[in-house]
């Protein structure tokens, strides 16, 4: 006969990779996590991994994804396995789009396509962002008289986007050009009565 012998089975070591999603700045570090493979499982064994995961960082850029704590593997319930997540995973943050709407004064028509802009507004910022439009100059699509496109001018500068955190676009503005009121001055001449009202003009002035 043989003495009872006793041996441990230890937990099989696994590393469970998996997928992470790039998403749109949105100013947090969540993650969305998906595709998970158990590297590594006995045949017949099977496992699901419910798990939220965090971005490294929150700004614009190429990040780590981590697991975080609080995750559930079900079907591990004997422990046959020592659970580990890949390391080498990861996603990017990208810019969010906004469209900077502003408002641009009509003017009287000066020869020039120089427009007045002001009431800079940043819809979409993620909450507790602030942005600022500074050096930043317009112009009418046209120099005449009529309603017309107004643009941003190359040159500006939007401050409190120094993460890159937001891609700039400029809502469509339209504003008009208006005549310019003038009095044209002449000189009449006099003449010799011959029964009409007819009068000579010349020397016109538009001052």
């Amino acid at each position: 006969a043989f003495a009872g012998v006793q041996a441990s089975i230890t937990p099989k070591e696994i590393t469970i990779s998996f997928t992470a999603d790039d998403k749109v700045y949105d100013g947090t570090t969540a993650a969305t996590v998906r595709d998970f493979s158990f590297l590594g499982l006995v045949a017949g064994d099977a496992m699901e991994v419910t798990a939220t995961a965090s971005f490294a960082g929150s700004k614009v850029g190429k990040w780590d994804v981590t697991i975080e704590e609080g995750f559930t593997v079900t079907g591990n319930d004997e422990g046959n396995y020592a659970i580990d997540f890949a390391d080498n995973v990861t996603a990017s943050i990208t810019p969010k789009a906004i469209a900077i709407s502003f408002t641009a004064d009509d003017k009287v028509y000066d020869g020039t396509a120089v427009a007045t802009i002001r009431d800079f507004v940043f819809p979409g910022l993620i909450n507790g962002d602030a942005l600022e439009m500074t050096a930043a100059t317009a112009s009418f699509a046209e120099s005449k008289v009529g309603a017309w496109a107004v643009t941003i001018d190359d040159g500006f500068t939007v401050t409190g986007n120094n993460d890159g955190n937001y891609t700039i676009a400029f809502a469509g503005v339209q504003a008009s050009i208006t005549p310019k009121a003038i009095t044209v001055g002449f000189t009449a001449e006099d003449k010799v009565y011959d029964g009409t009202a007819v009068a000579t003009i010349r020397d016109f002035v538009f001052p």
